[in-house]
């Protein structure tokens, strides 16, 4: 199974076009950019060990507002969704 930043830089998430509220204009969508931090921390976290297990079985994702928590969110859901096997549950 790919990793979650593997899979966002190999296949992506795309995000559709987006009313951008403190301009007032819309704002082109596209491939999600993961920053180098969030690359980091995604990637220790999403990332199976040897013995297929991930290193915590809860993670907390904080950051400020507006910073693409829900987009970060919708990207795992869908990572799990493509690459875990058969008959996985996935909450939200």
């Amino acid at each position: 199974m790919r990793s979650f930043v593997d899979w966002a830089e190999q296949k992506g998430f795309f995000i559709a076009d987006v009313y951008d509220a403190v301009s007032g204009k819309w704002a082109r969508g596209g491939k999600m950019q993961l920053f180098d931090h969030q690359r980091e921390i995604l990637s220790h976290v999403l990332t199976q060990g040897e013995d297929g297990q991930f290193p915590y079985t809860t993670v907390i994702y904080s950051a400020p507002k507006k910073s693409g928590k829900t987009a970060i969110g919708a990207a795992i859901g869908e990572w799990a969704a493509e690459e875990f096997p058969v008959g996985t549950e996935i909450y939200t």
